[in-house]
């Protein structure tokens, strides 16, 4: 599934400056501080380096890129002493090994964010290549510090953002006035460091999720969680956000929101075409702060469950 989530992700933009994996020497301290093994199945070789990243990245962002091909058991974004901000790298540690390798086939130099095309390499590839001491200059980033935007370019990113389906609730942290953005966003940028990390059910891993078989019926899953919810009739406010979202693509016949799932809503297209076109538009993008996954449904599965 690798090549599809690369497809998926390709040419989005996240906090208007790319991603970039790349090998450093002081990598190999950081991956030997956490590691048990350097050979087999340990945490190096579980563990990817990530960097170029923007000086507002925050711990939470960089986790929600890389839960969605599976369960991220650890975080590091490395700040600077002085300014408090991202210092321009950052690692990620997944639980098992297929994940890992995953992410790294799936975004090694075919995700862009910003103009940037991301690089992905695993901390093992390189632990004991060199011998000299890590330097700090070694994760800045390569431009020497984000963007230099004023007040049009950054609202012009902005607008871009919005085009691709990318959340504009980042505008806070780029100083960027707010804009009238949907309901399907990206997660809201938070100035300060570090940042909390939202519950790993929140981003469900995709990397095993076929889309099934195109038919006019899709189920969108992780569009909510039942026990935030604190509204007796936001399950309303959900139909009405999907119906005005996915209406887009052509007639949508029916919408259920099962209010006691894991954040399932039901579709039902007037036609399949309808329906595969919101399928490629829904699956893997940002709604309330969370990735959601959009798959097809036999229909006498959608009228089982769907009380159509």
């Amino acid at each position: 599934m690798s090549v599809p989530m690369a497809i998926a992700l390709s040419g989005q933009l996240f906090l208007g400056q790319p991603v970039m994996v790349k090998p450093s020497e002081a990598e190999k301290n950081l991956a030997q501080s956490n590691s048990t093994t350097v050979g087999g199945t340990g945490p190096a070789d579980r563990k990817l380096y990530v960097g170029n990243l923007h000086f507002n990245m925050s711990e939470l962002q960089l986790r929600q890129i890389f839960e969605a091909f599976g369960p991220v058991e650890l975080v590091q974004l490395p700040l600077d002493p002085e300014t408090g901000q991202c210092k321009g790298f950052g690692f990620i540690q997944f639980v098992q090994l297929e994940h890992s390798k995953a992410a790294q086939i799936a975004l090694n130099g075919k995700l862009e964010i910003a103009g940037r095309t991301i690089k992905v390499s695993s901390v093992s590839d390189h632990i004991g290549t060199q011998d000299s001491a890590p330097k700090s200059a070694d994760f800045d980033d390569d431009d020497g510090g984000g963007l230099a935007l004023n007040a049009q370019s950054r609202a012009m990113l902005m607008q871009k953002l919005d085009r691709s389906g990318i959340a504009t609730s980042i505008v806070g942290s780029l100083g960027v006035p707010g804009l009238n953005g949907a309901a399907f966003n990206q997660p809201g940028m938070n100035p300060s460091f570090p940042t909390s990390v939202l519950p790993t059910t929140a981003i469900p891993s995709f990397v095993n999720e076929h889309v099934g078989l195109p038919s006019e019926c899709l189920l969108l899953k992780n569009m909510f969680d039942p026990a935030t919810e604190t509204e007796p009739n936001f399950d309303l406010e959900i139909r009405d956000d999907v119906a005005d979202e996915c209406s887009k693509y052509g007639p949508v016949n029916h919408i259920y929101v099962d209010k006691n799932s894991a954040g399932f809503v039901y579709l039902r297209f007037q036609s399949v075409e309808a329906a595969a076109a919101a399928q490629r538009a829904m699956h893997m993008r940002w709604f309330a702060q969370k990735m959601i996954s959009a798959t097809f449904m036999p229909p006498h599965e959608y009228e089982a469950k769907a009380k159509a």
